[in-house]
């Protein structure tokens, strides 16, 4: 990491303190994090290409940096079953998970039934657990599963991402008022908007009403037929 790199990364630091304050707006601030995000990856790819050409005369400072890049994984700690009992087996606290996970699924087709190709069976059997809130580590809820999908699934999400979001662009079917989902926008931006209009209510002595709904596992368990039609 050079000096540039690390004088536009503390430049960010102080944009988004600047943002917070007020006197650095959003557009500003989003534009310098990208800028920031594009120098990291053009340093790290330049960093990986110059360590694959010194490889065979360097070999020592390529495997220090394949193993920064692994990342030591930590055993599930002790979970709550249904019963409300802390279990500590591998064994028990597979099978909590495994009725928490499972829970969220609403598809009627089993493994058995669906279609995955019998190369890449091995593969979907091997799942990493996240942990979603570091201090409520003994609640299963909190865990979430993250499976591995295949080159070819990715390359086929991409062809139909670049083709749906071009439809949609084109037809404008996303209202300017969708931020979830929508390229260049996100729960942040919503929130801005949102506080906007709230500040602006409550300059005018207008009532301000607000109801907050928190769904666990709300898209994974929720009709997303309902979801697209809605």
């Amino acid at each position: 990491m050079n000096k540039e790199l690390l004088d536009k990364l503390k430049h960010k630091k102080e944009a988004y303190r600047g943002w917070k304050q007020g006197w650095v707006t959003w557009e500003e601030y989003r534009d310098i994090v990208q800028a920031c995000r594009d120098e990291v990856r053009k340093a790290k790819a330049y960093q990986e290409l110059n360590l694959e050409r010194d490889v065979k005369g360097n070999k020592k400072d390529f495997s220090k940096y394949i193993g920064d890049k692994r990342k030591a994984r930590e055993n599930v700690g002790p979970l709550l079953n249904e019963a409300g009992d802390l279990v500590t087996q591998d064994m028990e606290k597979a099978e909590v998970l495994n009725t928490v996970f499972a829970s969220v699924f609403t598809s009627k087709t089993s493994l058995q039934e669906s279609q995955v190709p019998e190369t890449r069976q091995k593969d979907w059997s091997k799942e990493d657990v996240s942990l979603v809130e570091e201090d409520q580590k003994e609640d299963p809820g909190n865990y979430r599963l993250d499976s591995f999908t295949s080159i070819a699934g990715k390359v086929m999400e991409q062809l139909i991402l670049e083709t749906t979001s071009k439809h949609i662009k084109d037809k404008k079917v996303i209202k300017s008022s969708q931020h979830g989902f929508a390229m260049g926008k996100s729960c942040l931006t919503k929130l801005i908007n949102v506080y906007d209009e709230m500040s602006g209510l409550v300059d005018e002595e207008r009532a301000v009403d607000i109801v907050y709904l928190d769904f666990r596992k709300a898209f994974d368990t929720v009709s997303l037929s309902w979801v697209w039609l809605g």
